[in-house]
């Protein structure tokens, strides 16, 4: 894997960037754990459940329970739900028991106004940090709705866990540095560069830190579900942001995940990991759809231009066993989040309609993660309910975002309860 890096000035995604210094410090190992690890119990137990709490949105009600598609869910001051609803877009706050409250800004191209919502934030004190991907803009509100700040950060992405905010408001933006050809148009994604954009609380951007790479990038895709975004079993380096200003990263091949803070003091967990096979279900589903995506390619017009993951060439690959991990995600404490790659079940759905030519989704892995503290210790893992994925946590509490019964767009807040 390739060094954290950044530069000491702002940066836009082009060509020929000055990268001046290492600001993580030394390249991320990736060494397979110690064969006499110890298993410890978890602090919170085990067979951990979910008690429901509170909920937020209504298939047919009233317009202001009624959420159209939700992106981001954030926790503001008194536990009330922050709620990024992309469709309108609107940013809707509800109280702790889930009763509307106000709406922060509004549709537009004016102070306090957005486009899109990228992602959505919170500090201690209520401040809510909002990335309008559209407007390439950073806009921090009060909790009750006044602008106190906006920054012009050079990112267009679209995807998900793009914005994280540190305790002291300041603010890292995911961006793309694409290589440009001779024509000034963008190359390949495969020949682009994750990074992450530093704002400080004030709006000034500050610098670019580089994410680390995997060293031969995989062709994949990604699906998209009420669980959140799914890729065939790829290899890759994942990383996330903390609160505090730590970078975590891991290669997914083995259960190793490194975090490091900008002094260059390193955190590390380590643990067993036995592959899990992938199901001849479960593979025969994921070759149907990168035999659908590879078709889409040979269609695709020779004028159009995409920005694909991975190398441009060559099939995609199903592998026979799953990665350690998924996904990396810290919540409001600092704490980390590994989605662990599970036994998928068997979920049929209903039948595609009368020429949809996707291939049917039935094969579906339980969003089930691993907790740990800051100091690595192993506080429980957390399955979360069917058609949810996570947003926020803190405490024995954590926040989701899903699908109700009904089709319904939700957000729900749950206890953690030891047996």
């Amino acid at each position: 894997m390739n060094r954290p890096q950044y530069s000491a000035r702002p940066t836009v995604p082009t060509a020929g960037i000055a990268l001046l210094g290492a600001l993580f410090g030394t390249a991320l190992a990736c060494t397979p754990p110690p064969a006499d690890v110890l298993v410890e119990s978890p602090q919170w137990g085990t067979d951990l459940r979910l008690v429901p709490e509170a909920r937020v949105g209504v298939l047919d009600g009233a317009p202001e329970y009624e959420l159209g598609r939700v992106a981001q869910l954030a926790v503001g001051a008194d536990d009330a739900f922050v709620v990024g609803d992309d469709a309108v877009p609107a940013v809707r706050i509800f109280d702790s028991v889930g009763r509307a409250v106000r709406v922060i800004g509004r549709v537009g191209d004016g102070p306090g106004e957005y486009r899109s919502i990228g992602g959505v934030r919170t500090l201690p004190d209520g401040r809510i940090v909002l990335w309008d991907n559209r407007r390439r803009l950073l806009t921090t509100y009060s909790d009750t709705g006044a602008v106190l700040s906006t920054a012009t950060v050079p990112s267009g992405l679209f995807g998900e866990a793009l914005l994280h905010v540190e305790r002291d408001g300041t603010a890292w933006v995911r961006t793309l540095l694409l290589t440009l050809d001779q024509a000034q148009n963008p190359l390949r994604r495969s020949e682009a560069r994750g990074a992450w954009i530093r704002v400080s609380p004030d709006g000034v951007v500050l610098d670019t830190v580089l994410a680390p790479v995997t060293a031969t990038p995989v062709r994949s895709f990604v699906l998209s579900s009420s669980s959140g975004y799914d890729r065939p079993f790829t290899r890759e380096v994942l990383n996330t942001v903390t609160v505090f200003g730590e970078l975590v990263s891991g290669d997914n091949a083995t259960y190793d995940i490194e975090r490091r803070a900008r002094d260059g003091s390193v955190a590390r967990i380590t643990r067993p990991y036995q592959a899990v096979p992938v199901g001849a279900g479960e593979r025969a589903e994921w070759e149907a759809w990168a035999a659908f995506f590879e078709a889409q390619a040979r269609n695709r017009p020779a004028s159009e231009r995409a920005i694909e993951i991975g190398p441009a060439e060559g099939d995609y690959v199903i592998p026979a066993q799953k990665p350690a991990y998924h996904t990396l995600l810290s919540d409001r404490e600092g704490r980390l989040w590994v989605r662990r790659y599970v036994v998928a079940d068997s979920v049929p759905g209903a039948e595609r309609a009368a020429g949809d030519p996707r291939p049917q989704r039935v094969w579906r892995e339980p969003s089930t993660f691993d907790v740990f503290e800051r100091d690595g210790a192993w506080l429980g893992t957390v399955t979360l309910p069917p058609n949810t994925r996570f947003a926020e946590a803190r405490g024995r509490h954590l926040w989701v975002i899903g699908t109700g019964d009904q089709g319904e767009d939700i957000v729900a807040r749950y206890r953690i309860e030891s047996p």
